[in-house]
């Protein structure tokens, strides 16, 4: 829950912190909540979620950018209707 609330709000989120936040909590927070039962394990999937995401945005600081996800997808657009115009 932590990750993708953070990439809604945080632009400095990634793919690989978004990702590993909810690997990691799943591989280690789970264990724990049966372990420990549910408040211990609740916290510390919230905590594993969390830091792995921050953690990953530290490490590999990669800001949000709309404008270029549009351009992206305008050229992959562009491609897709010149592969399809030379195709036939």
């Amino acid at each position: 829950m932590v990750p993708l609330i953070l990439a809604i709000v945080w632009p400095r989120t990634n793919t690989i912190g978004f990702i590993g936040g909810v690997v990691l909590s799943i591989l280690i927070g789970m264990p724990l909540h049966q372990i420990y039962g549910e408040l211990v394990g609740t916290l510390s999937i919230l905590a594993i979620s969390g830091a792995t995401v921050v953690i990953a945005a530290v490490l590999r600081p990669v800001r949000f950018d709309m404008g270029d996800l549009t351009a992206q997808a305008d050229q992959s657009a562009v491609d897709i209707r010149i592969s399809d115009a030379t195709s036939v």
